[in-house]
């Protein structure tokens, strides 16, 4: 087992800015596990960055080939989780993947990939996996560029190129291409296994000149995400924190976070996402749980014979909802905000 206690940088410049590998020498790494050698082990990240990791082997076969390319190459029962690599560049032979080229049996949770992630055979290429066989990936997000520079491509995709699992809270915002079998989240989903809470940028994958949805399909048809549980959004989501909060409210707890004005996506690191209501405009997305109301206290007023009285609490000049304090995080109903007229008790006088 290992964990990182630190940002790690293992090449500086490795890509240009629109993530093509710039020129320079760069140390080659060598991936941990592989096809004769499974890392069988737990992989603990603790949310640091491995920054400029570099593969160049875009050939068949096993190492020093370019088959199971990664930071890891061949995972079995293995755990890896809180990674997160970037500013790097992997071209592999097939499985290959910004965290692990083929993960099998292996639990791969809360891990991200910003490095451009290239291959120059067969395919089964991913952001996170190039292909996880059984285990299970659960809040992963890519923002790399994927590509396969091979006509006959199959299984590319920004998470996973092929998903044998399930896989939970996942989204992919970069670039994704490929021949067969592309989508912006999923290359392929085998049947039996399932998506969910998982999100894309519309039109961010493409097979040959083909627009894909979130999983792929054969032939470079577009399959609509029927498979999966799957949403587009859109790019003006990312900063809002809209992202965040629809993930986590799909979550036991809030995993995504986000500082708004700060972080451009929903991380692992920051803070929590709230809905909050904008009024009169809906809704807003905010680090702060107060809602934006225009709120006046009042105090209580007592009820007579003939006129309804109401508790002392919040209330709002735009909307005329009622709230219990400042936050107007709890509302009142009419039935808790109304106090109601006493009525008349008549007594027969006596003579």
């Amino acid at each position: 087992n290992a964990r990182l206690v630190a940002d790690i940088t293992l090449n500086e410049n490795v890509l240009n800015a629109d993530g093509s590998l710039a020129t320079g020498s760069f140390r080659q790494w060598r991936p941990i596990g592989s096809y004769d050698a499974h890392y069988t082990g737990t992989f603990d990240g603790k949310q640091h960055t491995i920054y400029g990791l570099y593969i160049n082997r875009p050939t068949q076969g096993n190492y020093p080939n370019g088959n199971y390319s990664g930071l890891f190459g061949y995972t079995k029962d293995a755990n890896l989780h809180d990674i997160n690599v970037a500013a790097g560049y992997i071209d592999g032979g097939q499985y290959v993947g910004g965290i692990v080229g083929y993960a099998h049996s292996t639990s791969i949770t809360r891990c991200s990939n910003a490095n451009t992630v290239n291959s120059g055979y067969y395919g089964m290429m991913g952001g996170i996996t190039g292909y996880q066989y059984y285990g299970s990936l659960f809040h992963c997000y890519n923002v790399g560029i994927i590509n396969s520079h091979k006509r006959s491509s199959l299984y590319v995709g920004g998470i996973v190129g092929r998903l044998f699992a399930n896989a939970n809270s996942c989204y992919s915002v970069a670039s994704v291409y490929g021949s067969f079998y592309v989508g912006a989240v999923v290359g392929e989903l085998t049947s039996g296994y399932r998506t969910t809470n998982c999100y894309y940028l519309r039109e961010t994958a493409y097979a040959k000149t083909l627009a894909q949805y979130g999983v792929g399909a054969p032939e470079g048809d577009r399959m609509a995400d029927a498979l999966g549980s799957m949403d587009t959004i859109a790019v003006g989501t990312l900063a809002t924190g809209e992202l965040a909060w629809l993930m986590n409210s799909k979550n036991a707890e809030p995993v995504w976070l986000q500082t708004i004005g700060v972080d451009a996506v929903p991380t692992f690191v920051g803070d929590t996402v709230f809905r909050v209501v904008n009024c009169p405009e809906g809704y807003t997305y905010s680090n702060a749980r107060t809602q934006m109301h225009t709120l006046t206290y009042e105090e209580k007023v007592d009820a007579t014979c003939t006129e309804h009285g109401h508790v002392a609490g919040y209330t709002c000049s735009v909307c005329h909802k009622h709230f219990e304090d400042e936050t107007a995080l709890i509302e009142l109903s009419e039935l808790e905000w109304v106090i109601a007229k006493l009525g008349h008790n008549a007594v027969a006088d006596e003579y």
